[in-house]
């Protein structure tokens, strides 16, 4: 039984069969929602493009052509153009294949062991799978922050700016990697720099589409739709959780500047009172803010926590393996994981993980543990390995 096993362990820790089951994944599950018809979010990218073209409001309700709303960047729309030259169905496949891809090669080039990346690649593929079925942008703008940390501890400084400033481009919260920079202080200001070029350039690319004339408009129509958003949505998040287990009488903002007083403390306390600027020390920045971007938007739905889950998988390296963060995790696997899967008892499910926003409550534990394991400095060194 031991021998069949190590065979069988052995056989899905190698990375091509990894890669070969992520493709799969992303090609059969957009295949599954072109025969179903469940491609909405796939429709508005498409037709925010055409939208964009005819000089259109991107971010007003077209029932004719997809329910919802387009929530995303004007910039989007515009990257968002290759797919629509191709079928629907060839391009829902590339989408999601790309989706998957990029978070693979993203973890592949994180300077840490292969055994750590196998963990990684294997603990968040069922929450990527919950990703992928909704054909959103979530994988990529988790793959864009783990790039971004990628860049600079490889000193890529003109690919630091590309990737960082790329997320805020495609959803607003993905610029959260921005707030890596300051812990590569050798080439910060080089950073900083290419950063604000990059930004530039990817805030006005649209002009070359609508007409200088017609960038504030888009700009405009983008936010009054994202100041609306805010007051109607609680998020699979903190504010979620406070405003279905505890009360509604907090305003959301009022949360939300308390999660940014922890980001800053957190921030301070890493740069200015930690010695040992380590590797260990970065990636718990990379973990802290991948889990603090989900837990305080407002926005945060359960296919949105890819970016979360990612967080957690770098706060277990870097943790002690003790019996709580090892509870911790499975917690975490259970419940923010498997709770949207036929896996998990649909009773429990509807009645209180999606009532409740439960399934942020793990993520939630995990941002307070590596709170603690950071401020105490207990936190397990993580040795640079690059194969």
């Amino acid at each position: 039984m031991n021998s069949y096993w190590q065979k069988f362990k052995t056989f899905f820790l190698q990375e091509k069969i990894i890669l070969g089951i992520y493709i799969l994944a992303g090609f059969v599950i957009a295949l599954q929602h072109y025969l179903n018809e469940g491609f909405n979010n796939y429709k508005i990218f498409r037709a925010s493009t055409a939208h964009l073209l005819n000089r259109q409001n991107l971010h007003l309700e077209y029932p004719n052509e997809y329910f919802d709303l387009f929530l995303y960047h004007p910039t989007f729309a515009l990257l968002f153009a290759p797919f629509t030259w191709i079928p629907m169905w060839a391009g829902m496949c590339v989408w999601n294949v790309f989706s998957a891809l990029i978070i693979f090669y993203a973890i592949k080039s994180l300077p840490i062991s292969y055994k750590q990346k196998t963990f990684v690649w294997w603990f968040i593929f069922v929450e990527l799978m919950t990703a992928l079925h909704n054909l959103q942008t979530n994988p990529l703008i988790a793959a864009l922050i783990v790039w971004t940390f990628v860049n600079l501890e490889n000193g890529k400084t003109v690919s630091t700016g590309f990737v960082s400033s790329l997320g805020f481009f495609i959803k607003g919260y993905g610029g959260i990697s921005a707030v890596l920079l300051p812990f590569y202080g050798k080439n910060f200001f080089k950073n900083v720099f290419i950063y604000i070029l990059f930004f530039g350039i990817l805030a006005i690319l649209p002009a070359f589409v609508v007409g200088f004339d017609q960038l504030p408009r888009l700009y405009q129509e983008w936010m009054t739709l994202l100041q609306e958003d805010h007051k109607v949505n609680y998020g699979v998040s903190v504010i979620g959780l406070i405003c279905t287990l505890i009360t509604t009488l907090i305003p959301i903002i009022y949360i939300q500047l308390f999660g940014l007083i922890c980001l800053g403390i957190f921030i301070t306390f890493c740069f200015f009172f930690v010695k040992n600027q380590s590797l260990t020390l970065r990636i718990s920045v990379t973990s802290y803010i991948m889990m603090w971007v989900i837990l305080f938007n407002h926005a945060a739905e359960s296919n949105t926590h890819i970016i979360s889950v990612v967080g957690v998988a770098f706060w277990y390296l870097i943790s002690p393996k003790n019996n709580l963060t090892k509870g911790l995790l499975i917690f975490v696997f259970i419940l923010t994981i498997l709770s949207p899967t036929d896996l998990f008892p649909k009773y429990i499910r509807n009645t209180y993980v999606i009532p409740y926003n439960l399934k942020a409550l793990p993520v939630l534990l995990v941002w307070l543990h590596l709170q603690y394991i950071v401020f105490t400095q207990k936190y397990q060194p993580l040795h640079e390995q690059n194969h």
